[in-house]
């Protein structure tokens, strides 16, 4: 089956389940729960108030509450709520206007349904005077999407960067970028990204720069997360997004690359990403 643009756009926005349950902090919705994690979170009291159709995280100071939520996702690993732990830590956000909230384990933001931030480079070039655009394909010993295809480069926000710091990282982990060529980046905004398994829901603030590198450089993987590269005209570009041969955050904001870059995108498909910004 070859997707559409439009398909693209929804299996990036797909809506909440109607079981879900809301997680508020000071009266504001900053996540949603699966009906099993919320039953959970009734036998943590200490971090959860819980009513039938809503949990609350409770209240504290920012060092508090951190503490709290940590010491429950570590407790819920060891159970095998969750399977992985990166040991990474990344800001809780707000969802409408993504400020920071607390910082926790990487992880955690999914069994708990919150946003985090993301960067997300579209690293192109020019060949012979027509765009290329290259593009990443994942290692296949990564235990997330292994061999599908990527952005050239991505990854998280950890707690307490900016995102133009953390794309000065991933570019030069991912793609052997230096500094001195993606400072050169053009930032264009972030678009909401929104899908869900069973149990699990991922939100995020995909932070989305674009960067021109020269006709003469080729990334180069530092960290053993990459397989290979590929640098792709738009023809190719539009047929491997069909073939669904990308994640769901990299193929929408590859698909956003395009319609900077590419007067052919419908109108719907334009209008659909537009109302993804935030």
């Amino acid at each position: 089956m070859m997707l559409s643009f439009a398909q693209i756009v929804s299996h990036a926005s797909l809506d909440i389940p109607v079981t879900s349950v809301p997680l508020t902090y000071k009266r504001q919705r900053i996540g949603y729960l699966s009906r099993e994690i919320a039953n959970r979170c009734q036998s943590a009291p200490q971090v959860f108030r819980c009513a039938p159709d809503v949990v609350e995280l409770t209240r504290g100071q920012q060092q508090d509450v951190e503490h709290r939520v940590a010491e429950l996702l570590k407790s819920w690993h060891a159970q095998g709520v969750f399977k992985r732990w990166r040991g990474e830590r990344i800001d809780a956000l707000h969802p409408a206007t993504g400020a920071p909230l607390f910082a926790l384990e990487r992880e955690g933001r999914v069994v708990l349904g919150l946003t985090m931030a993301g960067v997300h480079l579209n690293a192109f070039t020019r060949k012979a005077g027509a765009l290329h655009l290259w593009v990443a394909q994942r290692a296949l010993t990564k235990s997330v999407h292994p061999g599908m295809w990527d952005n050239a480069a991505d990854g998280g926000v950890g707690a307490g960067e900016s995102a133009a710091y953390a794309l000065e990282r991933e570019a030069d982990e991912e793609a052997g970028i230096p500094a001195h060529l993606t400072q050169g980046a053009i930032a264009y905004g972030a678009l909401r990204i929104t899908h869900h398994d069973a149990d699990f829901y991922f939100y995020e603030r995909a932070c989305i720069f674009d960067l021109e590198l020269p006709s003469d450089f080729t990334p180069k993987n530092n960290d053993g997360e990459v397989a290979q590269f590929a640098c792709l005209d738009v023809l190719t570009l539009k047929h491997w997004l069909a073939q669904e041969k990308f994640t769901v955050d990299a193929a929408l904001t590859i698909l956003d690359w395009l319609h900077r870059h590419d007067a052919a995108l419908p109108a719907p498909v334009v209008a659909a990403l537009n109302d993804l910004r935030c």
